[in-house]
């Protein structure tokens, strides 16, 4: 893609807000984006453990990958569905475009790194101002968005699968 284009396709996507908003319902991603795709469980369960629901979006050339907990977003990703210019990578400007339209009454402050997942991660990394919501981009390639709530759910996920709870059977 040339400059000129991928500028167009920039302004196009910071024009439109594609962010699946942390907050929103899943109807509000539907209004935005159309209806989910049809995707393998196993594509979708590394983005958050303990989700109360998954679903994929294509919107804009991004794939927008969006956990729900409560009714609402608590967790996205986004990254690149075909290379431009040769690379999957985010542009400083996508990433910013997708924070701008990401800080609602705050600001995003970048940090020196994150906790995803129950790791550290090295690579770039922004609290927001308002809510403590955190945004990393440790490869440069996936950019992702989380809520305390999604923290706090997966880390009690994960407490309850080490000590051997599970959950209970439906009677079929």
């Amino acid at each position: 893609m040339k400059t000129s284009s991928l500028a167009a396709a920039l302004m196009g996507l910071m024009a439109l807000n594609v962010s699946a908003r942390l907050g929103d319902t899943e109807r509000q991603c539907v209004e935005r984006y159309g209806s989910a795709l049809s995707t393998p469980v196993m594509t979708l369960s590394s983005l958050m453990e303990g989700a109360d629901r998954l679903a994929v979006y294509e919107y804009q050339g991004f794939k927008i990958r969006v956990a729900f907990m409560g009714g609402q977003v608590v967790r996205q990703s986004y990254q690149r569905i075909k290379p431009v210019d040769g690379s999957l990578k985010l542009t400083e400007s996508e990433i910013a475009a997708i924070l701008d339209a990401e800080r609602g009454e705050g600001q995003w402050v970048r940090t020196s790194g994150g906790v995803f997942g129950g790791l550290i991660s090295p690579g770039r990394a922004w609290e927001r101002s308002t809510d403590k919501a955190t945004a990393h981009c440790v490869t440069g390639i996936t950019l992702t968005l989380d809520t305390p709530a999604a923290k706090e759910r997966e880390a009690a996920f994960r407490r309850e699968q080490k000590e051997g709870r599970s959950r209970p059977v439906p009677k079929f």
